[in-house]
Formats: C-alpha cells, sequence, structure tokens
C-alpha cells in the first residue's frame, strides 16, 4: 500500500468514527426518556391541576380540576367515572379553568351528560371561570 493509500483509509476511518459519534449523540438526544418501572399507567396517572376524591360514607366523587380544558380532560374524567362510577351516586366537580380547546370541552360535555343519567351532578365553577365564559359567548 501506497502512503497516500494509507492517508486516505485513516481519514475514512476517522470520518466514520466521527459519524457514528454524531449519530448516537442525535439518537440519544432524539429518543424520550424511559418512564420508571414503576410508574403509573398513562390512564392511572394524574394531570397536573386535578385532583379525585371518593367519600365512601355518602358515595360521593370529587373531581377537581384547576386547569385550561385541555386535551385529556375529557379522558380523565372518563377513567374517573369508570373507575367510582358503580359506586358512588352524586359527582361534584369543581371547575376553576380560564378556557381552553373548544373540542376537549365539547368532549367534557358529552362525558358530563352521560354521567348524568345515572348520578347526580353538582358542578362548582369559580368566578373567573363564570367570567371567561360569560366574556366568550358576548363574542
Amino acid at each position: 500500500m501506497t502512503d497516500m493509500a494509507i492517508k486516505v483509509i485513516a481519514l475514512l476511518s476517522t470520518f466514520a468514527g466521527r459519524a457514528c459519534l454524531a449519530a448516537a449523540v442525535a439518537i440519544a438526544a432524539l429518543t424520550p426518556p424511559l418512564a420508571p418501572a414503576n410508574a403509573a399507567p398513562a390512564e392511572e396517572r394524574t394531570p397536573a391541576g386535578a385532583s379525585l376524591h371518593f367519600n365512601e360514607e355518602d358515595s360521593t366523587l370529587y373531581i377537581d380540576w384547576s386547569a385550561p380544558i385541555l386535551a385529556g380532560m375529557a379522558d380523565y374524567l372518563r377513567t374517573a367515572l369508570g373507575k367510582y362510577g358503580t359506586l358512588s351516586h352524586r359527582v361534584v366537580l369543581f371547575l376553576d379553568s380560564a378556557g381552553g380547546q373548544v373540542e376537549e370541552g365539547d368532549r367534557v360535555i358529552q362525558i358530563l351528560n352521560e354521567a348524568k343519567q345515572t348520578h347526580r351532578l353538582v358542578t362548582h365553577m369559580e368566578a373567573h371561570s363564570r367570567e371567561q365564559m360569560a366574556r366568550s359567548e358576548q363574542i
């Protein structure tokens, strides 16, 4: 082999090594972190601003939503009602939201209307939530 061929091979192997390193860094940066082995399944995770309490004494399910109406709220309500629906007779929803996604709001309304067929539904809205709704109706 000539000196030129050896230099070309060395240059190519250096380039290949750097390309592999760059590819590994890109893969590591773009790969989402793995969930810990003891993490709750997605349907059991509580969204930020949401809480749930079931009172066994009076069979009341209390749901608190203090966040914008965003994707996931309807699924959260459906999961909560599915988990406690046969045990509860009354659902109390505390809503503290300054608005959000209309499509998700429509899904939430549909789920609440379904819940009213088998449960007594009580909804408490915080003052600024009522004001936000009034403003959106005026537009």
